[in-house]
């Protein structure tokens, strides 16, 4: 084809897609700009070949030992602050390390292997309502305490109870205890508990009664020290119980009486214990009480449940409260109230409980008609984690409670608390800002569906404190088990 053919054909293609209006002018413009454009690529073009110059030369400049990617060269010298952190981060890891890792190996045991029904298997009966059981509980300061129970959970067809149980060290020194309880007598209308327990423990905690100072000094006061020392009892206790029913299970009100006796007896610590006794410090003969006594006590019960939801309640609302007292009997004399007010609230998904609890107890009369034993006590693992148990007494105590449980596993789950108390001789006293105490910590526990069957906790107010034990959120489950 001649050039000037090809001219034309060029000249064609171009009109072709110019609108049809498009005058010599726009024509020449189009031209223009295509100049333009082949200009502007031809300039970029040289100047990125100019800085791929300047690059090659800069690198050819630049050492290799010399090359860091710095944009600016850092300080020299010793690094100490990032040491710091870096150990002190490698600790707190290896602490979550510990924590963690028996739960997830507990976790992966229960799911692979359905090792709770496997225990079961071995310890209950086919029905799981008879059995015999290990026991244990752990409290900082006691030690740890093992023992066996063996019991029936449906002795006769309508959930009739029985047990024998026996415990041996920590806070329990030696422990064996009868129950009976009929949970639905008389078409479920009638409740019946009844309780034989006898104790010869070695290493019980007095620190004082009030909240007196930690004064040094012998034949002290009880309210004027409160300096830690350990004494020793033996105790006979029996304890009956009966009320009536009312309402279903979701609202179920308790209404009763309990009659209960205790026979104990005291003694101080041998001289070549390793823990000081109580009276290489305090006068004995100020303790009401301590040269022994026998004391028949009598309180009317209420207990009220309220669960909102059938299946999986949302809500449940616990009150329990109890009033009476020992009549004359000798040198004492005393009435005795308490209540306790506990709310659970599940927040957003089920298993994310949130736990409130307030309780108070208080015993009314004369100070030398009152048995040391018998005032109200904090600390421990039911009332006042992260003190030693019954770290503080007085004729009045309050403690409040606030606690978060979340699920781990189908099994498990964590607790975060926050526990606030104090005893007080006077309600005066009591409002008072001074005394309180806070405890606070966490801890894991094993849940099934009757309930926490074992729970780890750690918590922290006088010192670090450890226990290990069932459910602690009831205030008076203790009072019925050991007064």
């Amino acid at each position: 084809m001649s050039t000037g053919n090809c001219l034309v054909s060029v000249a064609f293609v171009v009109l072709s897609v110019l609108p049809r209006n498009a005058s010599a002018q726009d024509l020449d413009g189009a031209v223009d700009a295509e100049d333009d454009q082949s200009s502007k690529t031809s300039s970029e073009a040289t100047s990125s070949e100019a800085t791929s110059s300047e690059a090659t030369t800069a690198e050819a400049a630049t050492a290799p030992e010399d090359a860091r990617g710095w944009l600016r060269e850092p300080r020299s010298g010793p690094y100490v602050f990032p040491a710091i952190g870096r150990a002190i981060g490698s600790g707190f890891s290896a602490l979550v390390w510990l924590v963690v890792a028996p739960i997830r190996a507990g976790v992966y045991l229960e799911a692979k292997y359905d090792v709770s029904e496997k225990v079961k298997d071995v310890f209950y009966n086919d029905a799981r309502t008879a059995g015999v059981i290990p026991v244990a509980s752990f409290v900082s300061g006691f030690g740890l305490a093992v023992g066996a129970k063996a019991f029936h959970d449906d002795l006769l067809g309508d959930d009739e109870a029985i047990s024998v149980s026996a415990k041996y060290g920590g806070a329990e020194g030696q422990t064996y205890q009868f129950k009976f309880e009929l949970p639905r007598a008389f078409e479920d209308r009638v409740y019946l508990r009844a309780r034989l327990r006898y104790e010869s423990k070695g290493n019980l905690f007095f620190g004082g009664i009030g909240n007196a100072d930690a004064d040094m000094g012998t034949m002290l006061d009880p309210r004027e020290s409160s300096l830690e020392t350990r004494y020793r009892e033996r105790r006979y206790l029996g304890v009956l119980s009966t009320g009536a029913l009312v309402g279903p299970e979701t609202s179920r009100l308790r209404v009763g009486l309990s009659a209960l006796y205790n026979d104990r007896s005291f003694l101080e610590l041998p001289l070549a214990s390793a823990e000081t006794s109580i009276g290489e410090v305090y006068d004995t003969d100020a303790l009401v009480g301590f040269g022994g006594f026998s004391l028949a006590e009598v309180t009317a019960d209420l207990e009220f449940d309220l669960l909102e939801g059938s299946k999986n309640p949302t809500r449940a609302l616990r009150l329990r409260a109890f009033g009476g007292g020992a009549p004359t009997q000798g040198d004492f004399r005393f009435l005795h109230f308490g209540g306790e007010l506990g709310l659970e609230q599940t927040l957003v998904y089920p298993g994310r409980v949130l736990h409130l609890r307030l309780a108070h107890e208080v015993l009314a009369g004369k100070a030398d008609e009152i048995p040391f034993t018998d005032l109200p006590r904090l600390g421990g693992t039911g009332l006042l984690r992260g003190y030693l148990r019954d770290q503080f007494r007085d004729k009045l105590a309050t403690v409040g409670t606030v606690e978060y449980h979340y699920p781990i596993h189908a099994n498990f789950g964590a607790a975060l608390f926050l526990e606030l108390g104090k005893v007080a001789r006077t309600y005066g006293e009591l409002a008072e800002s001074g005394s309180w105490h806070l405890g606070s910590g966490g801890g894991l526990f094993l849940r099934t569906s009757s309930g926490i069957k074992a729970r780890f906790d750690v918590a922290y107010g006088d010192g670090i404190q450890l226990y290990f034990s069932t459910d602690v959120l009831e205030a008076f489950s203790r009072r019925r088990k050991e007064l």
